[in-house]
């Protein structure tokens, strides 16, 4: 709890009472405490949570402005700021810090603040939080905001994708952005737009004329990235998307209308603009924004009380999934001289200020534009191809199609021939699989869970000897293993195994792909964060709906098996009560003290109660058994319903972070897997792709010396026509 008052505010971390619950039972206690520790209360930090409608305005940027700002600081006793909010506010608020004693002293020498007021507040403390859609600032990996607008962004352009499809036509979507171009290059990704405009990386060459050889078939260079010709190759949809404020390399602005004009006159398509502009700041935040901002918070108040007073105003980061502290001063230069770079043209510059994670999506962007279709049906038949094994072991999850996508493609731009292994190692077994080309696997961003079938069972379960067998029979030099628990204790299997048995000597990795995030070594798996967000909606509409009941508590479980990942995550983003796990045991105390919580809850006005509880959390307590409890324990005070929400989870709608994350390490083990096959087999790097090379150029030649073939028919045939015509006119004549 935050008082603006001093003398209101009360933090014992020693007593550990939670005071909010037991306000009414412990006034006197707490009035004692007031008394007999006011010396130790007035070290406490008193902290303003700047929570406040946006709005602009040019006072603060005057020094009469920032005056009174100390003075309404001093006067309420505040001497520590968290404030949220782009680089604007981070920089008004790196100003205000530096200026205060300046501040302090013209209050003393106008005599509107008593002196003791500002002796007692002569330092101030400043802790920032990021918050900003468009993802501006440097330092950060993102900020508060983004992928929720990310949300708004992929429901758009899966809505424009049927509607290109159905009727034929192309788009230009423009989104927010500035001077970054973070959202247009991730939608880029996830809805495998056709072409990007963004500020650090424009256009190289004339834009326009990148455009109009598409038509022509021809291949070039479109803002540093190959082209792909989506328009021959019968591309599922034709999407452009632009950042708004992009310009090109000689500094004229790119808008929508412009490229619009051109897919209209030149490439003659029926093109439509959709500007989604401040739909990208409303909306439900996703679950993810939710963690974020709970773990910003905590570490921006862990930073404010550990800061000295030496220390200037400083921001709270996220970094490789790492919550980090930088001072505001820093990331205000760093974001300022990305700026410049973009401005002066030093684009690359500016990519490497923008941080790894922006490069790391810009090198997906590279590669998924560096697909083309491939130049035989099958790549298997080519001589000398080697093969890549892509099999999915577990229940099937969200964004493994994705996987399968950067999977295949990479491989097939390396020369390498993907063979899809239906129904894990049962299939494996029983010569279920089928090779996959570019062609086959681009219209994936569109496609649901389904793309290769899974089975649960396990590599010892089917038989290490019968896997080692159909491995060289079906002669792979490479296995990537897509799943869950089950494929990681497949590829464990197999790892003890493959000094028995020789077929198993072959390069393999497991790429976690499951909505349970229960895999050892990585933080999250494909597919948890679509989970995540069913069932933080599921939660929220469930809260809405209960708003019409009086006084009623939901107990919801979650699928989870033996980890609590979605239930304690989901929990925290929803705002539960409590949250069941198999990590934290519970007794029959622990459900009566949340039942009495709940009760106490109730009865001060709060109308909704929410629960969650994972499936497999406890044999005994389970979904059941918590309902009637609460319901016998709260008789009179509320009522307890249950509810389920099963396979919604696993069919979640793939959001954007699963979708990146699916394209990213799909081309990582891909990579992976390519060159460790030609390390193994003693193959220069980059041999396959020279084949693959030398052979479209000659199939090319081939099919130029076809055409010209058929020009000489078609001339010789006007020839002839010509000579009968003049033997006509030669006969009339006469």
């Amino acid at each position: 709890m935050i008082n603006r008052n001093s003398n209101n505010t009360n933090i014992n971390n020693d007593s550990n009472k939670n005071i909010t619950t037991e306000n009414n039972n412990n006034n006197n206690n707490n009035n004692n405490n007031n008394n007999n520790n006011k010396d130790e209360m007035k070290k406490e930090l008193k902290i303003l949570l700047l929570f406040f409608n946006s709005f602009k305005t040019d006072k603060f940027k005057m020094r009469s402005g920032r005056v009174m700002a100390a003075k309404h600081l001093v006067e309420n006793h505040l001497s520590n700021l968290i404030v949220i909010g782009g680089d604007g506010t981070l920089r008004g608020c790196s100003i205000l810090q530096s200026e205060w004693i300046s501040l302090l002293r013209e209050l003393d020498d106008r005599s509107l603040v008593r002196r003791d007021l500002l002796r007692e507040h002569r330092h101030l403390s400043v802790m920032c939080i990021p918050c900003s859609i468009t993802n501006d600032l440097c330092g950060t990996d993102t900020c508060i905001g983004v992928d929720s607008a990310m949300h708004r962004i992929i429901e758009a352009t899966d809505n424009i994708t049927i509607t290109s499809c159905s009727s034929s036509m192309a788009f230009v979507v423009e989104v927010m952005g500035g001077h970054s171009g973070y959202l247009a290059l991730e939608a880029g990704i996830v809805c495998d737009a056709s072409m990007i405009f963004i500020p650090e990386r424009p256009p190289l060459g004339d834009w326009r004329d990148e455009l109009h050889m598409k038509v022509n078939n021809i291949a070039g260079v479109f803002c540093g990235m190959w082209v792909r010709d989506d328009l021959l190759a019968g591309a599922e949809a034709i999407i452009c998307i632009v950042s708004e404020g992009t310009k090109d390399k000689d500094g004229v602005l790119i808008t929508a209308q412009a490229v619009k004009d051109i897919l209209t006159n030149k490439l003659n398509l029926n093109t439509k603009i959709t500007i989604l502009g401040h739909i990208l700041r409303g909306g439900t935040p996703s679950a993810y924004d939710r963690l974020l901002a709970t773990r910003f918070g905590c570490g921006a108040v862990t930073c404010l009380k550990n800061m000295t007073t030496e220390e200037g105003a400083s921001t709270v980061t996220i970094c490789e999934n790492e919550i980090r502290s930088m001072p505001v001063s820093a990331c205000l230069q760093v974001t300022e001289r990305c700026r410049r770079c973009i401005e002066e043209k030093q684009f690359a510059e500016a990519v490497l200020l923008k941080g790894w994670h922006f490069q790391h999506l810009l090198n997906s962007y590279n590669l998924l534009h560096t697909m083309r279709s491939s130049p035989v049906p099958d790549m298997s038949d080519l001589p000398g191809t080697a093969k890549i094994g892509i099999m999915r072991v577990g229940k099937s999850s969200v964004g493994q199609c994705w996987v399968v996508k950067a999977v295949v493609g990479y491989c097939q731009s390396k020369s390498f021939c993907a063979v899809i292994i239906r129904d894990g190692f049962e299939g494996l077994v029983k010569g279920n699989y089928m090779g996959m080309t570019w062609d086959m696997v681009k219209q994936f961003t569109s496609r649901g869970n389904a793309c290769m079938g899974s089975s649960s069972m396990t590599a010892a379960t089917v038989g290490l000897e019968k896997v080692a067998n159909a491995i060289c029979e079906l002669d792979l030099k490479g296995l990537i293993i897509v799943g869950g628990f089950p494929a990681f204790k497949s590829i464990t299997e197999i790892d003890n195994a493959k000094n028995d048995y020789p077929g198993l000597q072959i390069p393999m990795c497991m790429l976690p792909v499951t909505v349970l995030n229960n895999i050892p070594g990585t933080d999250v798996t494909i597919g948890s964060d679509s989970a995540l967000n069913e069932i933080v909606y599921y939660c929220d509409k469930i809260k809405r709906a209960a708003r019409g009941y009086q006084n009623v508590v939901f107990v919801v479980e979650t699928t989870g098996h033996n980890c609590g990942y979605l239930a304690t995550v989901s929990g925290l983003a929803s705002g539960a009560d409590a949250a069941y796990i198999n990590q934290e045991p519970f007794d029959l105390e622990k459900l009566l003290q949340d039942a009495a919580h709940l009760r106490g809850k109730i009865k001060r006005g709060v109308k909704v109660g929410l629960i969650l509880r994972s499936e497999l959390a406890n044999e005994n307590y389970n979904t059941d058994f918590i309902h009637k409890l609460f319901s016998e324990e709260g008789l009179g005070v509320f009522t307890c319903r249950a509810t389920t929400i099963g396979h919604l989870q696993v069919g979640a709608h793939p959001s954007a972070m699963d979708r990146c994350m699916a394209i990213s390490n799909g081309f990582t083990v891909a990579a992976w897997i390519v060159d460790t096959v030609e390390e193994t087999m003693s193959i220069p790097h980059g041999t396959y792709s020279w084949m693959m090379m030398m052979m479209m150029m000659m199939m090319m030649m081939m099919m130029m010396m076809i055409v010209d073939d058929d020009d000489d028919d078609d001339d010789d045939d006007d020839d002839d026509d010509d000579d009968d015509d003049d033997d006509d006119d030669g006969d009339d004549s006469g």
